[in-house]
């Protein structure tokens, strides 16, 4: 994908951050787990989540930079500023390399289905992700208790408009 200005590489360099700064914190776990990943000949692969001397983190999402052309509806907004964007692909709009590409996402899936993947991100796993398989326990589970029923409606409604 070809980026044509300024902004939006800027948007692409904060989305990739914030998926890697999800990736450390998600690794500061008291205790090893397989959740853990670290980058291998340019892929993902499990790794122990303990780092000798190094403090136990909490992730916390910082929004990415919102700079478009045109004005953004709020399940865009939300797309952009509560990390979804650095984990997700949307064609002209974002660029995740973790996550499942949501283009075209409405007219694959449901609302339904949409909504459960928000805020049980484990009841289904997508098949591809941008690596190869997509692994269970990577996207966070804390979205149905970070948005709001209003913010959770917006963001289904946007990602179900994706056709």
């Amino acid at each position: 994908m070809l980026l044509r200005s300024a902004p939006r590489r800027a948007a692409l360099v904060a989305a990739s951050f914030v998926a890697l700064i999800a990736l450390v914190a998600a690794c500061g776990a008291d205790e090893p787990t397989p959740d853990c990943l670290e980058a291998q000949d340019g892929s993902l692969v499990p790794a122990s989540c303990e780092v000798e001397g190094q403090p136990t983190a909490t992730p916390t999402w910082t929004p990415a930079p919102v700079d478009t052309a045109a004005p953004l509806g709020p399940g865009a907004e939300l797309f952009l500023t509560s990390g979804c964007a650095g984990c997700h692909t949307i064609e002209g709009l974002s660029a995740g390399q973790l996550g499942p590409d949501l283009t075209k996402i409405g007219g694959r899936a449901d609302a339904d289905y949409i909504r459960q993947s928000i805020v049980d991100p484990n009841a289904v796993i997508a098949e591809e992700c941008p690596g190869g398989p997509c692994e269970p326990n990577v996207m966070f589970d804390t979205f149905a208790e970070s948005l709001s029923p209003e913010e959770l409606d917006a963001l289904v409604a946007f990602l179900g408009a994706q056709r």
